[in-house]
């Protein structure tokens, strides 16, 4: 099923200025929703993205205080429903079906097998979370430069994406699709160095505004930035700050992204701790108390982080979020591969303390 990679209830200028309209949440726990909003001079985060202050739908206070839900949240590719599996987590949609996201509402019917999605809600008694809000994160949106011969690699807005064994490629209606040169399509999947591992690449409507997601790293000049090897470029305006992880929107022109929109990920915009957090991904050096981080996760991991064993290796990452650091208990090693993955997890019964997970502390 096709998503729109950018908001549905949104207004938008040219050239990296959006201004995104501030949607009404959909009741439970007051949660984050990332969006871009005017500058009101007062931003609290100091600074903002393209000439704007970027400020949280309905935050007042932000989550949690006295007496408020433990939180959780699980960053990873969708590998089972019944409701939603991320990460060996079950997530169980509201009885509405749908809950707050940066495109106004995001519903359990919109997902699909194989994406990418971030999830923030509360910890229920019997191990299953209650989702407050959900963003997709398709780290790449757009056409596709080439394919491999071989067919297990293409290169999508410049950026090379390896096609893991098992990964879904499919069409608009869900049914297994061809990929060639020239199409437009949506990609999920993990960035792993300067590469996108594929577990899911989606044919798009042509032509598509393109659109990547993933932790911003310093560009070649001043108002250029690049986000998973894709150089996006601000031009006169204000990009966002290195280290955070941001949707950028816009179009592709002369190798390089002029931005429409700039969303922040959810769990960036999140004010109380997080005492439940498992992410998917692939260790990355980085000038961090540990020396890494994980691929497209702008938290770094705390001093007491003991990750390096899992150098190398596609894993969960599972732990506590408090502010912009992540201090991990354990790790999870994944087999490549989507359905060996998918078997993997489906035995582990609590996504946030799995068996066969290596303690991290």
């Amino acid at each position: 099923m096709i998503r729109t990679a950018t908001g549905l209830l949104v207004a938008l200028s040219l050239w990296g200025c959006g201004l995104s309209g501030q949607q009404a949440g959909s009741g439970g726990v007051a949660g984050p929703l990332a969006s871009v909003l005017p500058d009101s001079g007062n931003d609290p985060r100091e600074g903002g993205i393209g000439g704007t202050g970027i400020s949280v739908a309905g935050q007042e206070g932000g989550i949690g205080g006295t007496g408020a839900p433990r939180l959780a949240a699980t960053v990873g590719t969708v590998h089972k429903f019944g409701s939603v599996y991320i990460n060996g987590v079950r997530v169980v949609f509201p009885a509405g079906g749908s809950v707050r996201s940066p495109s106004g509402s995001l519903a359990e019917s919109e997902i699909d097998l194989g994406e990418t999605i971030e999830i923030i809600g509360e910890l229920q008694a019997d191990g299953t979370v209650l989702p407050t809000d959900a963003m997709f994160r398709f780290p790449l949106v757009g056409r596709v430069d080439r394919v491999d011969p071989t067919g297990t690699s293409l290169t999508v807005l410049g950026a090379r994406v390896l096609v893991e064994p098992g990964a879904r490629l499919v069409g608009g209606d869900s049914r297994t699709a061809r990929i060639v040169a020239g199409d437009y399509v949506q990609v999920s999947g993990l960035p792993r160095g300067d590469t996108i591992v594929a577990s899911r690449i989606e044919k798009m409507p042509n032509p598509v505004r393109s659109s990547v997601m993933g932790r911003v790293e310093k560009g070649p000049r001043p108002g250029v930035i690049s986000i998973n090897g894709v150089a996006v470029d601000y031009g006169s305006g204000v990009p966002p700050q290195t280290g955070w992880t941001v949707r950028v929107s816009g179009v592709a022109t002369d190798g390089r992204l002029i931005p429409y929109e700039t969303i922040r990920s959810l769990l960036e915009t999140v004010t109380a701790p997080v005492g439940d957090i498992s992410v998917e991904g692939y260790l990355e050096t980085r000038a961090a108390p540990t020396g890494s981080g994980i691929g497209g996760f702008g938290a770094d991991f705390d001093s007491g982080s003991k990750v390096v064993s899992l150098a190398g290796e596609r894993a969960l990452f599972i732990g506590a979020l408090e502010g912009n650091t992540f201090k991990a208990r354990h790790g999870l090693v994944l087999p490549d591969g989507f359905d060996s993955r998918r078997q993997r997890l489906d035995v582990v019964r609590n996504g946030y303390a799995p068996a066969g997970a290596v303690g991290t502390r």
